[in-house]
């Protein structure tokens, strides 16, 4: 029987170093920004970013219902097939129209007047404004970009104190000592240590869920700069950054 990947409830095949290729590439990759020119986003598969690997994996896919020959957006369909399907069957969002949704929320009437005016999001029951070019509004833009369905028509109110998701998919505090906003597992972390993190440490998730903010599932990476260091530098390195862990280490090896 095939060894099986060592990050916990992962049972794909071993590809190397004991992890599946999808969380070896995780690993490898971790701090590394995108490929693509001008995004600095977290790489997530093959030196993209979760939104160009997208892109690049379902440039050569077309909509899976017949006749549209439109790119692949989400779920096997083009955006306008995907947005029809997840309000089928509905009332058109319009007031007092008794009209059946045929499109995006709205019967055949509204619809081609609300795409010929730009006036409403394309979500069933949303009054608000589209941005341009998408269709939908801010809120429900976000929400599809993060998750792939725009949802619900209303917003989604969290208790205070419960931080939001940014849009690389960190949960997020405002730190006032810091006047702004701090990602939550780099705040845990930095309780694990007690002291801030420096500019060449990073947290990785182990099991590479990023809302997984438990103390267990979080490790220290460090990225010393510039690479290609002489030995004795970075010896020296380590010392200064971890004298402790040093100390620590030394004295277990010390017959």
């Amino acid at each position: 029987m095939p060894a099986t990947c060592a990050e916990t409830d992962c049972t794909r095949p071993v590809k190397a170093r004991g992890l599946c290729e999808t969380h070896y590439e995780r690993q490898r990759t971790a701090g590394r920004p995108c490929s693509y020119p001008n995004c600095d986003r977290t790489i997530r598969a093959k030196g993209l970013c979760k939104t160009h690997y997208d892109r690049a994996r379902n440039a050569a896919r077309r909509c899976a219902v017949r006749g549209c020959t439109h790119r692949v957006k989400s779920a096997g369909l083009c955006f306008t097939h995907y947005l029809s399907r997840i309000t089928e069957g509905k009332a058109c969002a319009i007031d007092d129209c008794p009209n059946r949704a045929r499109s995006r929320g709205l019967c055949r009437g509204h619809y081609q007047e609300a795409l010929a005016a730009g006036r409403i999001c394309v979500v069933s029951g949303c009054p608000r404004p589209p941005l341009a070019g998408g269709g939908m509004c801010h809120m429900h833009r976000r929400r599809f970009m993060l998750e792939g369905d725009p949802g619900e028509a209303a917003p989604r109110r969290v208790p205070n104190g419960a931080g939001s998701v940014n849009p690389n998919g960190y949960r997020t505090f405002y730190d006032p000592e810091r006047g702004r906003r701090v990602a939550e597992h780099q705040l845990v972390m930095e309780n694990m240590l007690g002291r801030r993190l420096g500019p060449h440490e990073l947290v990785h998730h182990k099991n590479g869920v990023r809302l997984d903010n438990r103390p267990g599932n979080l490790e220290l990476w460090v990225v010393p700069h510039p690479p290609g260091q002489r030995v004795a530098d970075l010896v020296a390195w380590v010392v200064e950054q971890y004298a402790d862990d040093v100390r620590a280490l030394l004295d277990r090896h010390q017959p």
